[in-house]
């Protein structure tokens, strides 16, 4: 069901037209729902990865400058982004 909704909503919004930076911007990423996971398939990765303990915390990027988080609760789970390397 999720999956059907996903790609209900990829089809109906990628022909629409968005001005000239987003034209540029959208071909930079592209996002599949497979497995019942999201998939980045694009140069750049707009998904935060789930953490988990095998991440190790320096390659992680800090979610607030004054605190040591490297991860956000939303929901159940933990979402982190990588340092770029």
């Amino acid at each position: 069901m999720l999956e059907k909704r996903f790609y209900d909503f990829k089809n109906n919004i990628a022909p629409r037209k968005y001005g000239k930076y987003w034209e540029d911007a959208k071909k930079t990423f592209s996002i599949d729902y497979i497995k019942s996971s999201f998939v980045s398939h694009g140069v750049r990765n707009y998904l935060p990865d789930i953490y988990s303990n095998k991440f190790k915390e320096e390659d992680l990027l800090k979610i607030y400058s004054n605190r040591k988080d490297v991860w956000q609760k939303v929901g159940c789970k933990k979402i982190c982004q990588k340092k770029k390397q």
